[in-house]
């Protein structure tokens, strides 16, 4: 049987990457959404717990519940086997994006107790901190 007169054959190549391509901005789509979503995660209390001595608590119980590592594993392995490593800048980008915030928040944060704080125990705090960085072992 011959094939080379069939004509929905003649641009089966084209169809089969423009195929591909679209499969992996899709891929791409569901890694960001899922890198999005855990990196966004609010994972104070869960840190806060696990320092608990384990007190009947499971930290890593509501992560572990809402977390779909075999989602992300099959999302992380189809990019590879298209070849796409433009995941890489996404996470770059998303753990950048995370550290920023973590490190307002924390400026945030330490700003509030400072401001709660009254200014003459500040005041002390601060020559008590420079006191101790002076006089400390790598003086």
């Amino acid at each position: 049987m011959d094939l080379k007169g069939v004509v929905s054959f003649r641009h089966l190549t084209s169809q089969l990457r423009e195929i591909q391509t679209i499969i992996g901005k899709m891929l791409l789509e569901d890694f960001q959404t899922l890198i999005a979503s855990e990196i966004n995660k609010e994972t104070v209390h869960v840190k806060a717990t696990s320092l608990s001595g384990g007190r009947g608590i499971d930290p890593g119980a509501s992560w572990s519940e809402s977390f779909d590592g075999d989602r992300l594993r099959s999302v992380i392995f189809g990019l590879l086997r298209q070849s796409s490593y433009s995941f890489l800048e996404a996470l770059e980008e998303a753990a950048v994006g995370a550290v920023k915030q973590v490190m307002r928040d924390v400026a945030t944060n330490f700003a509030a107790v400072a401001k709660a704080t009254s200014p003459s125990k500040t005041a002390a705090k601060k020559g008590q901190f420079r006191t101790n960085v002076r006089g400390g072992p790598y003086a």
